[in-house]
This record gives C-alpha cells, structure tokens and sequence, in this order.
C-alpha cells in the first residue's frame, strides 16, 4: 500500500462540521472547491457506534446525494465505536457530513481537512 504524504500537499483549514451530537445529524454544506480529497476526523465520545457518511453535489444548483467511488463503494467510515480518521478522494465541491447513530451510548463529533492528493 503506498502512503500519501500529506505534510507537502496543498490542505485547506481544518473545519468541525458537527459537536458532540448524540442523534443521527446531518451537517451544514462545505465548500471544498479545488481540492480533489478530503481527510475526515470521527471523535467518538463514549461506548456508541457511529457511521460518517460524505454526501454532496456538483453546484449549488443541484441535488445533495451520496457519493460512491469507481468500484461503487459509498464514501462512509462504516460502522465505528473508536476515533478514526479516513481519506475520501474524487469529492465535488460541495459536500456535506451525514453521522448516522448506530448504537446509543456515544457523542460524535466530526471535522473536515479538504486537500490535493
């Protein structure tokens, strides 16, 4: 597996898209436009499981949808019950965060670095 190293790519600021929420929540929109990937932090707070899913749109005029990759694979974390980080590449320019509660018991809170890989 090779390794992308990200301290020479070109990364935007660093933005939490949703705190500490206890029920399935979906964030605000985010424009990542130029920058082709995007490095998603899920902090998990407590004895929960959580799945992060990216979902977005090519411009403001068109419809929100999930994201999959060219193997049909949906950009989502899968299920979590630990903080985990995830690159997602080939993102649009507008995305937003959908955290879906899978077991109760955990907060989740989930930030966003869009970058170029």
């Amino acid at each position: 597996m090779s390794q992308v190293d990200l301290i020479k790519m070109n990364k935007g600021n660093v933005k939490t898209m949703l705190t500490a929420v206890s029920s399935t929540t979906t964030s605000a929109e985010e424009r990542i436009s130029g920058y082709n990937a995007v490095l998603v932090t899920v902090l998990i707070n407590g004895a929960g499981t959580w799945k992060v899913d990216i979902q977005g749109r090519l411009d403001a005029s068109g419809t929100v949808m999930p994201i999959v990759d060219n193997n049909d694979a949906p950009l989502t974390t899968g299920n979590l019950t630990v903080s985990t980080m995830k690159l997602f590449v080939s993102v649009p320019d507008l995305i937003t965060v959908v955290a879906t509660e899978i077991a109760d018991g955990a907060t989740c809170t989930v930030r966003i670095q869009p970058l170029n890989v």
